[in-house]
């Protein structure tokens, strides 16, 4: 059983007051479940009376006796934003990343050009050049064609993926070899996976932390 507080509704001028409370099961075991109960205190002629509800029917009537109450909006300083809380969205005005890229260091492939091979039998591709961090590539991969990449380079035009260094054999002359297949898209963060204009990045309600200025 559960014990409520003690009200003094004669002072009390609040139509209910909301709280939630957390029960347990008595005896210990691995498939018993915690709960969370909403109680409702209604003060009617001066009277308390408990009303128990479910977590949800306990939100819907807070969101009804409280969700239209809103503080002007204000525009402050991002030095003096923590801590405050969003009037509204704030949607990202570019693609972040700006291009497709590696995640990891190796070379990018197109991932057709790897299915089947193994450390018995590596796919042979030819070195079509090296891309540079900060740089875009300025050469296509072709199929049977591979390029060095580092963690963070920018994806050649013919890549679709991206195979680790330690998948990979340089024969020398140009050929390389690797011992492990690709999935297209793997070891890739594509365009827009973080953010992209008219996506929302923070939204309205959130209370702004360190991480988010």
């Amino acid at each position: 059983a559960m014990k409520t507080p003690p009200v003094k509704s004669a002072k009390n001028t609040a139509p209910f007051a909301l709280s939630l409370t957390e029960t347990r099961p008595r005896r210990k075991s691995r498939s018993c479940k915690r709960a969370f109960y909403g109680f409702i205190l209604y003060y009617k002629g001066g009277n308390a009376m408990l009303s128990t509800v479910t977590p949800d029917e306990a939100l819907k009537i807070s969101a009804a006796a409280f969700g239209g109450l809103r503080t002007p909006a204000e525009s402050c300083q991002l030095a003096e934003a923590l801590g405050r809380v969003l009037a509204e969205d704030i949607e990202s005005p570019e693609y972040v990343p700006g291009f497709d890229r590696s995640s990891v260091d190796g070379y990018a492939v197109a991932a057709a050009d790897t299915f089947g091979c193994s450390e018995s039998s590596p796919a042979l591709l030819r070195l079509r050049g090296r891309v540079e961090m900060g740089r875009a590539p300025e050469f296509v991969l072709a199929p049977g064609e591979c390029a060095a990449i580092p963690t963070g380079g920018r994806l050649p035009e013919g890549a679709d993926a991206a195979v680790m260094l330690e998948y990979s054999e340089d024969y020398g002359g140009g050929l390389i070899g690797l011992t492990k297949s690709a999935a297209p898209g793997q070891n890739v963060v594509f365009r827009g996976d973080d953010a992209a204009p008219g996506r929302a990045v923070l939204r309205a309600g959130r209370k702004l932390r360190a991480a988010d200025i």
